[in-house]
């Protein structure tokens, strides 16, 4: 089917817009903010856009509507139309250009805010949104054109991705010097049997390691706390808290005076490598992307 035959048959910006408006919503609710009647159109806009292209983009699960693999296609092709017209009249205008990027909050912590002043410097008409996700939805979000990039681990699956190495992420723990006049000297294992703790909460990949390498040195940790990010775990400690398990990057900007880093071969198992992903699709449509990228790549994972 043509593009002259799918105008005649009612395809418009508009349409395409609220699609990507509900892709991007948990819900037609949400993407209609609450107004019925708004609610009412995008769902007629929807049903017209798929008799339009002649397939579903949806499937219909009582209230949830999930993407059907032509439709997350559709929704990447009709996001990056759209950010390459937003480029096209930022350049024009002499506006800034968005780059919508994923991460975890750690990385984002430990490798990319300490670095915003260069990415400032090397990019004056760049506008980043940086977005914090989980992995899965980082994936997700790039593979419906809601996000431009991501920040994952490297062992994602790799399908229909452009990878670029953003470097890694590597931990030690991080105690206070007033806690115990001695513990310079302590191993490990003295350090995590008797030293009350900070701690990320969660079941993601780290936690899991974490208690693996407990389970392995058959500890039973003095946890006093648990914190929702790597950026909490070291204000607590900061704050007061003896001890913690910080990214290397971050424990070693805290002061020598007050605290002491304490390393060992049996957290090598923390270890994540990192990689900075986009839809190898849109890396060929958006004009001068990938490059940019690289450069931002090269920022975050000089130390």
């Amino acid at each position: 089917m043509t593009l002259k035959q799918l105008l005649s048959r009612g395809l418009s910006l508009e349409k395409l817009n609220s699609f990507l408006r509900v892709v991007q919503s948990p819900s037609i609710t949400a993407a209609a903010e609450g107004v019925q009647s708004r609610r009412s159109l995008m769902s007629r806009q929807i049903r017209e856009l798929e008799e339009t292209l002649g397939t579903e983009l949806f499937y219909r699960d009582k209230k949830k509507l999930i993407l059907t693999e032509f439709g997350r296609k559709f929704a990447l092709t009709t996001s990056t139309y759209f950010s390459e017209v937003e480029d096209l009249l930022a350049i024009a205008n002499n506006e800034h250009r968005v780059l919508r990027i994923g991460a975890g909050e750690s990385s984002l912590e430990a490798l990319v805010f300490p670095k915003l002043n260069k990415l400032r410097e090397q990019f004056p008409q760049t506008q980043f949104d940086f977005v914090s996700q989980s992995t899965s939805d980082i994936l997700k979000s790039i593979r419906s054109g809601e996000l431009d990039a991501g920040i994952v681990r490297s062992d994602i699956q790799k399908d229909g991705l452009k990878l670029f190495n953003c470097g890694s992420l590597d931990f030690v723990c991080v105690a206070r010097r007033d806690f115990e006049s001695r513990i310079e000297g302590w191993s490990i294992r003295r350090f995590l049997s008797r030293t009350p703790i900070a701690i990320i909460r969660g079941q993601g990949q780290f936690v899991s390691n974490f208690q693996q390498i407990c389970r392995e040195m058959d500890l039973s940790l003095r946890i006093e706390v648990k914190a929702g990010s790597f950026g909490q775990v070291r204000d607590l400690i900061i704050g007061g808290c003896p001890g913690g398990i910080l990214p290397r990057v971050m424990a070693e900007k805290l002061p020598v005076k007050d605290f002491i880093i304490l390393d060992d071969p049996a957290l090598a198992q923390l270890e994540r490598d990192l990689v900075l992903v986009i839809d190898e699709r849109v890396a060929k449509v958006r004009d001068g992307m990938e490059q940019e990228l690289r450069e931002f790549t090269l920022i975050v994972s000089t130390l």
